[in-house]
């Protein structure tokens, strides 16, 4: 039985296309530490999102390149990134935390930023580049869920700082911006949408203080990333 002044274990859920390599690291975690407890791992980004729902863990690992919804399907960091911003979206406060982890570094570092901009609370490294030990790698994770410290490097930090933030918008607003973006005014959409034209002024009014765009003919220019659509999901 754990003293009072022993920290409660953490749940974790590794989302990882490479078995093995999930494995191997799981069985270091667990001679390191007995303070983590590993759940049914997914092998691609559809897979993660339902174990999330299921398992409710307080920690999610996740690798940025990812199938999208079969273990042997084509990688790729979008859905890793895309995975990503939908179960941040849907968490409760800060749980799961969410660990970014990949061999992406130096060769396309904006991924790093577009992933933690998408929701990733800490970043590392794949292997010794990134740690050393499965105990080093075991107090990240810890640190993160008990203590809410975040891990990444400076060069990273900076990265998330410069690179152009994608506007974030509602589920709604994002239905009501592909209506407009066709050329539909506000009493069209309301009407498509089942909602009254006041709301929809009110959305309009809310997609262009978050795009900066300034009138309507502007709309072509804004791209929304659609994680939910791509997931077959509704937003809740």
């Amino acid at each position: 039985m754990k003293s009072q002044w022993m920290r409660d274990s953490i749940k974790v859920l590794w989302i990882e296309d490479e078995q093995l390599y999930r494995e191997s690291i799981e069985i270091a975690l667990n001679s390191a530490t007995d303070e983590i407890e590993f759940l049914p791992g997914a092998g691609n980004a559809s897979q993660g999102i339902r174990h999330v729902r299921k398992y409710s863990p307080d920690l999610v690992i996740a690798d940025l390149r990812l199938p999208l919804d079969t273990d042997d399907g084509a990688a790729s960091p979008s859905f890793g990134i895309a995975m990503i911003k939908v179960i941040a979206e849907r968490r409760t406060g800060k749980v799961p935390y969410i660990l970014a982890l990949s061999s992406i570094q130096d060769d396309q570092p904006d991924l790093v930023a577009r992933a933690v901009r998408a929701g990733a609370d800490s970043y590392i490294v794949k292997g010794r580049r990134g740690y050393r030990s499965g105990k080093q790698l075991a107090t990240i994770m810890l640190s993160l869920v008990h203590d809410g410290k975040q891990n990444w490097g400076p060069e990273v930090a900076l990265l998330v700082k410069t690179h152009q933030e994608e506007p974030v918008l509602a589920y709604e607003e994002r239905r009501v911006l592909e209506l407009a973006k066709q050329g539909k005014s506000n009493k069209e959409i309301a009407s498509e949408l089942g909602k009254s034209p006041d709301t929809v002024r009110t959305q309009m009014s809310s997609i262009f203080k978050k795009t900066g765009i300034k009138s309507r003919h502007q709309l072509s220019k804004v791209v929304i990333s659609d994680e939910f659509e791509l997931f077959g999901l509704q937003e809740v």
